[in-house]
């Protein structure tokens, strides 16, 4: 059974987390490359979680327009729900 999506808040706390910022208050409007200056490891980085979150692969093409926290979230939970109502666990 699939599991309900993370809230924004563990998300960030994820990606917080991951990517060693220690920035400690993440909203959906926190840039990632202004706000938190992530270099291209860290947005490397920022893709994996996501596949792992999303069990899903990000193309290339929407990595480069994804530009704010929430925006990774908002695709996250795009895919999360997306996954779900495919395996018929609409809940």
């Amino acid at each position: 059974m699939t599991s309900a999506p993370l809230s924004f808040e563990q998300f960030a706390t994820l990606v917080d987390n991951r990517l060693g910022l220690r920035h400690g208050s993440l909203d959906p409007e926190t840039n990632i490359l202004v706000d938190l200056e992530c270099d291209d490891f860290q947005k490397l980085q920022l893709l994996w979680l996501f596949e792992e979150q999303s069990r899903s692969v990000l193309p290339e093409t929407l990595f480069e327009v994804l530009e704010t926290l929430g925006d990774y979230y908002y695709y996250y939970v795009t895919k999360h729900s997306a996954e779900t109502r495919s395996h018929g666990q609409i809940s």
